[in-house]
């Protein structure tokens, strides 16, 4: 038995809970606890017979890492050919309406696309146990308790009188079919779980957050379109003033930059996980490429025609984005995108500030008030809305559209200053 905790501490604290007994337990020598994230844990074997995932539901992208189609895949290559998994779901089978049923049809339809068989276990917290073909799944009171009596050790607490309270056949049979298994599934492009678990933890606070995320999802693609068409318009239309040209340049720069910067760090901890170490190295390397990029481009003599080239050049990496790139060999492509993504924002720096008119302080201020304001809105917009709502690509497109409309408002404002 392999137990995996991303917290070494609480591996320390646990026993102190639990008692002598758990602490036992963990000293077995048939078990091992390992720290480090579930995508590095379940590569650790090629031969495994069980995989239980008692991690939370998907409610933000991080927790999402483990309830994908391309997770499940990587398991099942794993796992034996009679391997069995079983996810947790925190819903209970007596609220299967509303986003709680559609959070539970939609980790179900995931697991559909991956396992042949599903089962579902109803309670305070539903299980979905699936398996290939060749899985032992079985509902079956008596055989479930000969397994258990064979199975157990002689001081279990679980007695087999118990199994009808865990396993009740009825209900299971009338939730399965209830649940609706023609939903979209839950992929890295499309995290479309996200939304629904997210909304379903933030209502015990907000309970009005559900019919607002009902009317999200029933309007998604005609949100989205208002979304990114007002903000390449808004973005236009600063062509017409001056003295905003420049900041709604700096704003597309660092709109796109958060932007690009969320998107990669999503990607690696959906296909390498969120080991955090490793995270604060892209951070860095993100950071330098900044540096590197601000500091080539401050020896140019006219840092400011170059601008609109590196817009240009921005558009490329968002459409590279757009088509999966990250998404291909991650260890490599995305150290190297966050790296190309800093130098681009960090070039632009010196040529925005010196487009604007205003003596050199003012105008730098005015370039990094301009980026910082790009950046918290894209914090806003694509964390919240874009990429629960439509997914990894759809959003990297519309970057790529955002700063291409950038380009001409950076010709613009090059032109008003020369």
């Amino acid at each position: 038995l392999t137990v995996v905790e991303e917290d070494p501490d609480l591996l320390q604290i646990l026993p102190e809970i639990y008692g002598p007994d758990f602490e036992s337990v963990l000293d077995d020598s048939g078990v091992e606890a390992v720290t480090t994230d579930p995508l590095q844990a379940i590569r650790l074997s090629d031969a495994w017979d069980l995989v239980v995932l008692l991690d939370g539901d998907p409610a933000t992208l991080r927790r999402n890492r483990t309830r994908t189609v391309e997770f499940l895949e990587t398991c099942r290559a794993h796992m034996r050919s009679d391997g069995v998994l079983v996810m947790r779901v925190g819903v209970s089978d007596t609220y299967i309406g509303g986003t709680g049923g559609r959070l539970l049809s939609a980790l179900a339809s995931t697991l559909r696309r991956v396992f042949e068989r599903l089962v579902v276990i109803p309670g305070e917290e539903i299980l979905l146990v699936a398996s290939g073909p060749l899985g032992r799944l079985d509902l079956d009171h008596d055989v479930l308790t000969d397994r258990l009596e064979r199975a157990a050790p002689a001081r279990s607490e679980l007695l087999p009188e118990m199994v009808p309270l865990f396993v009740d056949r009825d209900r299971a049979a009338d939730l399965s079919a209830r649940l609706s298994l023609d939903s979209a599934p839950n992929t890295i492009r499309n995290p479309r779980a996200v939304l629904l678990a997210g909304a379903l933890h933030e209502a015990r606070v907000f309970p009005d957050l559900l019919p607002a995320v009902a009317a999200l999802e029933r309007g998604g693609p005609r949100i989205l379109v208002l979304i990114a068409g007002g903000a390449v318009l808004a973005l236009l239309s600063t062509t017409v003033f001056r003295k905003i040209a420049v900041g709604a340049s700096a704003a597309a720069v660092g709109f796109c930059s958060m932007g690009w910067w969320l998107l990669l760090i999503a990607a690696w901890q959906s296909t390498r996980g969120t080991v955090y170490s490793e995270i604060g190295a892209l951070n860095a390397l993100f950071m330098a490429g900044l540096a590197a990029g601000a500091m080539a481009a401050s020896r140019w003599p006219s840092p400011e025609r170059k601008v609109p080239l590196i817009l240009g050049g921005g558009v490329l990496l968002s459409l590279g984005l757009a088509a999966g790139i990250s998404l291909v060999s991650p260890g490599i492509t995305i150290p190297v995108l966050l790296a190309a993504g800093g130098a681009l924002t960090g070039a632009a720096f010196p040529g925005l500030a010196q487009m604007s008119s205003l003596e050199t302080r003012r105008s730098a201020g005015v370039a990094f008030a301009g980026d910082e304001a790009g950046a918290a809105m894209a914090a806003l917009t694509i964390g919240i809305f874009t990429v629960p709502l439509a997914g990894l690509t759809a959003t990297a497109w519309w970057l790529a559209i955002l700063q291409l409309a950038a380009v001409p408002v950076a010709f613009v404002a090059l032109r008003k200053v020369t």
